[in-house]
């Protein structure tokens, strides 16, 4: 089992979902970058999985909502955003089901990290 854990954490990690290879979309610098502190793997590791798919929704109504809205950007930019998020809950939820997500570092409740 972990080695299982371990190809999945690789895969998770490797994870594509821009066509183009637009690294503002696939992994930016920002959110630093295809790393294993990269800000959504830190967020998946400290939410449950019923949080970490709530945010997930959250982040894909966001950039599809506003879309065409962020003055100087296109409007494609926001829609990849959207898409990327829907591949990452659909990689997500395939890793869930084959028991690859650890479901207990230190989860974030009401009161705080358990």
């Amino acid at each position: 089992m972990a080695e299982q854990r371990k190809q999945a954490v690789q895969t998770a990690y490797s994870f594509k979902t821009d066509p183009v290879g637009n690294s503002e979309i696939n992994h930016p610098p920002h959110y630093g970058g295809n790393i294993i502190y990269e800000t959504i793997k830190v967020i998946e590791a400290k939410l449950t999985h019923e949080q970490f798919i709530g945010y997930l929704r959250g982040q894909q109504l966001k950039y599809l909502i506003r879309a065409g809205l962020k003055e100087g950007e296109p409007v494609e930019k926001d829609l990849q955003k959207g898409l990327w998020h829907v591949q990452y809950e659909l990689d997500y939820r395939a890793r869930h089901a084959k028991g690859l997500v650890q479901e207990s570092f230190g989860k974030m409740t009401a009161l705080g990290e358990v």
